[in-house]
């Protein structure tokens, strides 16, 4: 596979952030056959078999804006690595009403489970009030140097009314003023938005999508992961159930 197929103008390392180590739950999306599993895009695991993203990762550009019919990536040409360890996808799960921006969500099955990761958990409703989230991607920086797939990054923003457009009505939204401040960035796409809640424990609330000016000031739109906790868990059933 080339590398250009696995390129998305609309992918979204985080700019502002720092590298971590921490977050082993969050990894990235490579391809198959690169000698080095370099990510272009970021994803959580929900279950030991069950990767969650954004939709939009799972398309070349051409299938996504000029196919009537848009067809995503063969699985086999797909890895999810998650500090350097590979592993295969068996399966592809794409929300079946998917036009990017809305329900720019979707889940990889894995071929086999990563064991020794504990799964992120699922927020159950919308955050309220404004809080501040934390966003975790191997994005571009936003400096000079193109870095994608690199580092893991994490960054802190704070969360904010959506503007009142249909088309982001099952998103979570933040507002960046300037250049340069906290925001993702290419190669962020489908990396998580959590929420740290005063017992310590840590909430997945939100799918990295994409934004008005990608990695510069302004809006910031992002899939809202307490409206699709339910077509979740459906896929993760189903799977389980086809699973021999």
């Amino acid at each position: 596979m080339q590398h250009w197929l696995l390129s998305s103008v609309i992918l979204t390392q985080i700019v502002g952030g720092a590298i971590t180590d921490n977050y082993p739950e969050v990894g990235g999306i490579t391809g198959t056959k690169w000698v080095k599993p370099t990510p272009f895009c970021t994803g959580t695991l929900i279950f030991p078999h069950v990767f969650l993203t954004a939709a939009h990762c799972l398309f070349s550009d051409q299938q996504l804006f000029e196919s009537n019919d848009p067809q995503p990536y063969d699985p086999s040409l797909l890895q999810v690595v998650f500090a350097g360890q590979r592993y295969g996808v068996q399966s592809l799960h794409v929300h079946p009403h998917f036009n990017y921006p809305l329900n720019d969500i979707a889940l990889l099955v894995l071929v086999d489970p990563v064991l020794g990761i504990p799964p992120a958990r699922l927020a159950r409703l919308t955050p309220r009030n404004h809080p501040e989230v934390t966003i975790v991607g191997f994005g571009d920086s936003g400096g000079p140097v193109e870095d994608v797939g690199a580092y893991k990054r994490e960054g802190t923003v704070e969360l904010r009314r959506c503007p009142a457009d249909p088309d982001y009505r099952t998103s979570i939204c933040w507002y960046t003023r300037n250049d340069g401040d906290t925001n993702s960035c290419f190669g962020d796409s489908g990396g998580p938005v959590f929420v740290t809640r005063r017992t310590g424990v840590r909430y997945l609330v939100g799918i990295i999508s994409g934004g008005d000016n990608g990695c510069l000031a302004g809006w910031n739109y992002n899939t809202d992961v307490g409206e699709y906790r339910g077509w979740v868990y459906g896929e993760v059933a189903r799977i389980i159930a086809d699973t021999p």
